[in-house]
């Protein structure tokens, strides 16, 4: 069973945007951004999983997320033969561990939006609060430590694929009240940012929790088209 569904909309357009969905995130939550960025001149790439895209199974979550990042790459690849050149990838949550792994890797994604994401996803299993419990529990039970998890992770971890994104603008959504990617997990990246003196924008919610943010920054259509169309 494919562990990833890709849906295109706007194909007619010839800005490109991949749009990276959050772990167990339904397709119907974003069809309503996707539309916006449709209707504003962009050729939307949108990806789903499949609830075990992450999950305990620590090397199959690598293999997971490293073929999503794979089809990614081979997609702008076709598409760059077909005349494309505008690139550029948007992220909400789990999302953004495929959307730094791609903006490291690719040449010519230029932007990238960085949405309730974090960090290091082995130190969010121990502290989020949507794995905390039995989720981290199956992983300690593996034998695995924090430490020993994140170098399992390492090569997909957001901190630890960083170094190609100096040529790149990136903006970054953070939310003060997050509890599923807690808020200090989300600066380590903007702190990490700034020692690489890394242009980036950020914008930090003090209202809402992880889901509402995403789900507002999503809907706050104006901030992210002006960064997309800089």
């Amino acid at each position: 069973m494919a562990i990833f569904k890709k849906r295109i909309f706007g194909k007619h357009n010839k800005k490109v945007v991949f749009l990276f969905s959050g772990w167990r995130m339904n397709l119907s939550l974003l069809l309503l951004p996707i539309k916006i960025l449709e209707r504003n001149g962009f050729y939307c790439i949108c990806y789903t999983y499949d609830n075990d895209v992450f999950s305990t199974n620590i090397p199959q979550t690598v293999h997971n997320i490293q073929s999503i990042k794979n089809d990614v790459l081979e997609a702008i690849s076709q598409l760059k033969t077909n005349g494309y050149t505008n690139f550029s990838v948007i992220s909400v949550s789990l999302g953004g561990v495929i959307a730094m792994l791609v903006g490291n890797e690719s040449k010519d994604v230029k932007k990238i939006i960085f949405n309730t994401g974090g960090a290091d996803i082995a130190l969010n299993v121990w502290t989020s609060s949507i794995t905390r419990g039995k989720f981290k529990q199956e992983i300690i039970d593996q034998g695995y430590t924090l430490e020993s998890l994140r170098e399992a992770w390492r090569s997909i971890n957001p901190l630890d694929n960083i170094e190609n994104l100096r040529d790149k603008k990136i903006l970054i959504y953070l939310a003060q009240k997050d509890n599923a990617i807690p808020f200090l997990n989300g600066m380590m990246v903007v702190g990490a940012f700034q020692k690489k003196k890394y242009s980036y924008s950020l914008i930090v919610n003090t209202k809402f929790g992880h889901l509402l943010t995403g789900i507002y920054n999503s809907l706050n259509a104006k901030v992210y088209l002006d960064f997309l169309n800089s």
